[in-house]
């Protein structure tokens, strides 16, 4: 049994939503483990069953990196574009790779134009594009009251 108050306090906030709404769906890596190991939640004077269920469903999670490289590594012309070529939103994508060594987007997908091309010329730099998915579970989380 676990008390309420030994709950982190993101797993403190999401029990709320789940005595509020019943059952949650999140990726697993979102549910801390305070609360997925728990089978028991004592709150207030009640004592409530934790559910915690694989729904067989993944979420897609997206990572980019840039890497420079040099310009005579690119074997094929049609492979690269110029950084002054991309959308807003793909611009904006792989400055966050450069700033923050990656750039990751879940639930959605990168940019078109940077999963169409190999390479970015940028500033006199030709940067390779590494593009990873990974799959997240999506637990179903119920709670329900045990006894009082």
């Amino acid at each position: 049994m676990t008390s309420y108050r030994e709950l982190s306090d993101e797993g403190q906030a999401l029990f709320e939503k789940l005595l509020a709404q019943g059952t949650v769906e999140r990726p697993a890596d979102t549910v801390p483990s305070t609360l997925s190991d728990a089978e028991y939640v004592q709150f207030e004077r009640s004592i409530y069953a934790l559910t915690v269920e694989f729904i067989d469903q993944m979420l897609a999670e997206y990572t980019l990196r840039a890497t420079p490289v040099s310009a005579s590594a690119i074997d094929d012309e049609t492979e690269w574009v110029d950084f002054d070529a991309l959308s807003t939103e793909a611009k904006a994508a792989f400055e966050d790779a450069l700033d923050d060594g990656q750039h990751t987007v879940r639930g959605d997908t990168l940019p078109p134009q940077l999963v169409g091309h190999r390479y970015v010329r940028y500033e006199g730099t030709t940067h390779r594009l590494e593009i990873a998915l990974f799959e997240v579970p999506i637990w179903r989380l119920s709670v329900e009251k045990a006894s009082t």
